[in-house]
């Protein structure tokens, strides 16, 4: 397993734009495996901000791992200055690459992560096995409160009910800033391999187990807290638990800071996001009246 952080000011012209995403760039590299593909960023000569609306620098990934000769997984980071209005970081997911930097096979489309700038002593982490599951995470701030304009991704295989990851598919969930203050979920896309028609493209429900939840606001409990997990997918059923993304409640864990919590029987280390993301999961107070409960995502990070 490996993983890169880095600490950086997002901020807008150049050189701020190399300033913010190289520190970004090295961290996804510290997590993960670079491909060979062609017209990869070299920041030692970039001299200039990419012009509005231009795509020039880019990284492709490999998930990899003992699957990835039968059931590849690509991540294209595409990474957006535009001088005078945003900057921003994009993410396509596939199955194949042309070796040059274009996805194909089963994909996901270029998804926006984040809308900027959001200011100084902004955070980003990435972290991956090399196997089966990769999470990135930018823009927050740990030291202050509230909701952050973040950007999220995982993306995992698909994985047995003991957890072991499988070729029957994978998941993308993402998150993206709107604002500097402001994160919002935006779906999570099921792929399977060998299928001849593909689940539904946004799956907005986490099929996730959080029980009892209409008669608390937490899930700390003698000195213990407790997250949840998302349930990979493929059609036509929800498989294993995810090893890579959790839920709890917003205020049971420290914001930006890693814990360690037990799942499928073993040590997992984690980054809660707190109030930082924050997304409302229906409940039933009782019979027919309907509320909601404010939970936070947890990415993986060992």
């Amino acid at each position: 397993m490996a993983r890169g952080s880095a600490v950086y000011n997002q901020a807008l012209g150049y050189p701020a734009y190399k300033n913010w995403a190289q520190p970004i760039s090295n961290a996804l590299n510290a997590a993960a495996t670079r491909t060979n593909d062609t017209g990869q960023v070299n920041w030692a000569t970039v001299t200039t901000e990419p012009a509005a609306g231009v795509v020039r620098d880019y990284e492709v990934f490999a998930v990899g791992g003992s699957l990835q000769a039968t059931a590849p997984i690509y991540l294209r980071f595409d990474y957006q200055g535009t001088a005078s209005t945003t900057t921003g970081v994009y993410i396509t997911v596939g199955t194949t690459t042309d070796g040059a930097g274009a996805l194909g096979g089963l994909t996901v489309a270029k998804l926006g992560l984040q809308i900027g700038p959001a200011g100084t002593n902004q955070w980003c982490w990435a972290s991956c096995d090399n196997d089966s599951y990769f999470t990135f995470a930018y823009n927050m701030d740990p030291g202050a409160t509230g909701t952050d304009g973040i950007g999220m991704v995982v993306v995992e295989r698909t994985r047995t009910l003991p957890g072991a990851a499988s070729g029957a598919g994978f998941h993308v969930w993402r998150w993206q800033a709107t604002s500097a203050t402001a994160t919002t979920y935006q779906g999570g896309w099921s792929k399977t391999f060998g299928a001849t028609s593909q689940p539904a493209n946004a799956n907005y429900n986490f099929d996730v187990l959080a029980p009892d939840l209409y008669n608390t606001n937490t899930a700390y409990v003698g000195g213990t807290s407790y997250a949840y997990p998302v349930y990979t997918y493929t059609a036509p059923f929800a498989k294993g638990a995810s090893k890579a993304l959790l839920l709890g409640f917003q205020y049971d864990f420290p914001r930006g800071q890693p814990v360690t919590l037990t799942h499928y029987g073993e040590p997992m280390t984690f980054i809660p996001m707190s109030d930082a993301v924050t997304m409302p999961l229906p409940t039933l107070n009782n019979a027919g009246a309907a509320a909601s409960k404010t939970i936070s995502p947890l990415i993986r990070w060992d």
